[in-house]
């Protein structure tokens, strides 16, 4: 009898799972066809019973403002419910509004927690900017190259060239290993290979190119990656691209290029050079 009971509790427990999967897949099919409205009822629908995967998607159907009106604390409010329920996406989503501080107050010791919980379950953009938090200012960890080399090879193993494009700087500038251009210059294309989509490997991998540094100096390699770097728009390397393709093309003064070289590092979050790792003794 109790054997036929726990089959019967297992049969519906099954059929609710199956019903959840379904409709699920009904909001996600209405969202793919735009119908955020019909999306949302059923996302809202899911999140009250606790669907992780529901609430994040209803968080970000908020934060964009379709199919109900933008709302950016019910944005977070669902976020944080995911996140709580172990959804590792909604993780590193609260962890970069709590570390940005625009759509919540900034909580630094709250970003470090969920983007650390996003990684550690695999995430893999949680991962590159925890390695990355260990070479930069980002989440004002102190340096640590040795978690940094580790982080962002985890990223890069998942196929995100941002990760390679970090490994990359590690061995162009000695952090945590030995200075070897070449390796660096290799972790830039596997970057460029895997479409990073920063343009930090292609501006990189262009001044090894225009300098000479550890590989054949190669002003045609240089100046086709700063003029893509240009031609995709405005972005953090942009202006910097556009001065070196003016050397290489005649356009800026060559007395220039002394001060040009000092800004080696147009990243908005600079790497902290010079300083030492707690690990380094």
């Amino acid at each position: 009898m109790i054997n036929r009971l726990l089959l019967t509790i297992f049969y519906l427990l099954a059929l609710a799972g199956y019903a959840i999967a379904d409709s699920l897949s009904d909001a996600d099919l209405a969202a793919s066809l735009e119908d955020y409205t019909k999306a949302a009822s059923i996302y809202k629908s899911l999140a009250e019973q606790g669907n992780s995967e529901a609430q994040y998607k209803l968080a970000i159907i908020y934060r964009q403002g379709v199919g109900v009106t933008q709302d950016i604390n019910e944005y977070i409010k669902l976020c944080r419910q995911s996140a709580e329920h172990g959804n590792s996406l909604a993780q590193n989503d609260l962890g970069h509004a709590y570390a940005e501080g625009k759509l919540v107050q900034k909580d630094i010791k709250q970003a470090l927690h969920w983007i650390e919980m996003s990684a550690l379950a695999g995430q893999s953009n949680a991962q590159v900017t925890l390695g990355w938090s260990y070479m930069s200012d980002y989440l004002e960890l102190p340096n640590d190259y040795r978690l940094a080399m580790e982080w962002n090879l985890k990223a890069s193993n998942q196929g995100l060239g941002e990760g390679a494009a970090n490994v990359g700087l590690l061995h162009e500038n000695g952090w945590g290993v030995p200075v070897n251009y070449r390796e660096a210059a290799n972790w830039y294309i596997k970057a460029i290979n895997q479409n990073a989509s920063s343009r930090q490997a292609y501006f990189h991998l262009a001044r090894l190119y225009d300098m000479g540094n550890g590989i054949e100096k190669d002003l045609v390699a240089a100046e086709r990656l700063y003029q893509l770097i240009v031609d995709s728009g405005k972005n953090e390397f942009s202006d910097e691209a556009n001065k070196r393709l003016g050397f290489i093309k005649g356009w800026q003064k060559l007395e220039e290029l002394k001060s040009l070289d000092v800004i080696s590092y147009p990243e908005k979050v600079i790497p902290r050079k010079g300083k030492r790792s707690l690990r380094d003794g």
